[in-house]
């Protein structure tokens, strides 16, 4: 996930660095709108030459989007005339109290008056994002962002012909685009002006670039065999169980190699887990057993209850009742330790199960208290 993270923001980063471009259009799906947007919020944070306006308002009709981003950049106005005020500073050029004419002419106008807010001199940018969290007419929002592109009637005597006006050289647009092709319907999708790209969290893509660092040799050796187990767990939830522990296996013999035995511990626990699913429980036992083996040389006391109780629970089903026993105990003394009270309940639940399967006396089974189980 983070790998993906960094490409798109290395993408939206270098739209900002570059010079030919307007407008970064990137298409995403509802669910990743704030994944994004986050991504947006870091570049701001990062990046101290610029100017940044982020707008996430809900796109419900063009009017009231319009009428909403003029009433968040006004806010943005004040605040920065107050602080301006604070520091003796000159005051902003007096804006009008509202912007007039169709949507796009408000928004355009709104753009002129923040790049005014850039000094002449230098290479500060403006980076605007038009990104609504919430997308209702995804035709529409996509219309009233073409109708900005390039601005009409804003041309410059300086200008070439289909060029833009020199204000927006300084400028960086970036917008939501549609993941439903048939609203990609205006002939700006193929000007140079704009470029577009892709948000891609799914677990398809996630799947592929985990694929790419377990296969790229330059990568260090750690770092693709802790991917590999990611990568496993994944080729589980997907139902490749044999793909899965292929991978766990490949995995724990190189972590078999390593001084550390927590990632060892780990994969052997997943590989555990698939077997026990698999109802393979004799496979899950000896990856318990062996992960136990591991955990007793200073992993984690949350691992190790982990593994009694999965041992216990395999222990029961085996019909094994003083192994269930044993360990549903040790269970128990490790989550009272830990202060866990529902692993400590369940626990108890599970021995009094048992003490009930094996129609023993109740004093034979009972847990003690916790504080002498601790003891």
């Amino acid at each position: 996930m983070r790998t993906l993270a960094l490409r798109l923001q290395k993408t939206i980063t270098d739209f900002m660095d570059q010079r030919g471009a307007l407008w970064l259009r990137v298409t995403c799906s509802e669910p990743e709108a704030p994944i994004v947007f986050k991504l947006l919020l870091d570049l701001e944070r990062k990046n101290r030459g610029d100017v940044f306006l982020l707008f996430s308002a809900p796109f419900v009709n063009p009017e009231q989007y319009a009428q909403e981003i003029g009433r968040l950049f006004f806010a943005e106005c004040r605040a920065l005339d107050s602080a301006l005020a604070a520091h003796h500073g000159p005051p902003l050029e007096k804006l009008p109290e509202r912007f007039q004419g169709s949507p796009g002419q408000q928004l355009a106008v709104l753009l002129r008056a923040a790049r005014e807010l850039l000094p002449e001199d230098g290479d500060q940018r403006l980076i605007v994002a038009f990104w609504p969290l919430e997308l209702a007419a995804p035709q529409a929002y996509e219309q009233l962002l073409d109708s900005l592109f390039p601005l009409a009637g804003d041309a410059a005597t300086d200008c070439g012909a289909g060029a833009l006006p020199w204000w927006l050289r300084r400028v960086r647009l970036i917008g939501r685009a549609a993941q439903d092709p048939s609203v990609l319907h205006h002939p700006c999708a193929v000007t140079p002006y704009l470029q577009r790209t892709e948000s891609d969290f799914s677990p398809r893509a996630l799947q592929r670039c985990m694929q790419e660092i377990v296969d790229d040799p330059r990568s260090p050796k750690g770092i693709r065999m802790h991917t590999l187990v990611m990568l496993a767990a994944l080729h589980e939830a997907h139902g490749d169980c044999e793909a899965a522990r292929a991978k766990y296996e490949q995995a724990i013999a190189y972590f078999q190699t390593q001084p550390s035995p927590m990632m060892q511990t780990v994969a052997l626990i997943q590989l555990g887990a698939l077997y026990k699913r698999r109802q393979q429980l004799s496979a899950a036992r000896d990856c318990y057993e062996h992960a136990l083996a591991s955990a007793a040389t200073g992993i984690s006391p949350i691992i190790v209850a982990i593994l009694a109780k999965n041992l216990g629970e395999i222990a029961f089903s085996q019909q094994r009742y003083d192994d269930a026993a044993a360990a549903y105990e040790a269970w128990y003394r490790l989550a009272s330790k830990l202060e866990d009270r529902a692993g400590a309940a369940q626990a108890q639940a599970q021995l009094a199960l048992l003490q009930r399967r094996q129609g023993v006396a109740a004093t034979h089974a009972r847990p003690s208290q916790p504080a002498e189980a601790v003891r």
